[in-house]
């Protein structure tokens, strides 16, 4: 029973890291640029060292491409508000 649970799990680990190596190619060989602006034009070296975040993370990139979201939201903590000024 447990190694049947433990097979099942590394099938769908292995699937899901296999979708997001083909994903995160499909992201660093075009799309990136409509997640970034900053990443057009960018090398070869940028790209292969993104793939790997890229293909854990594909998802939240696949929704973000979704949605149109070209800019990641500012993050908002004590931290920001204390640098421009204000209280934190």
């Amino acid at each position: 029973m447990f190694v049947s649970l433990v097979s099942i799990g590394l099938i769908v680990a292995g699937v899901y890291l296999a979708l997001g190596f083909l994903v995160g190619l499909w992201l660093v060989l075009g799309a990136i640029n409509r997640l970034d602006a900053a990443s057009k034009g960018s090398s070869i070296g940028f790209r292969l060292l993104i793939l790997p975040g890229m293909a854990l993370f594909w998802p939240l990139f696949l929704l973000r491409i979704n949605k149109n979201i070209a800019v990641a939201p500012d993050e908002c903590n004590a931290h920001r508000h204390k640098a421009a000024g204000g209280a934190a």
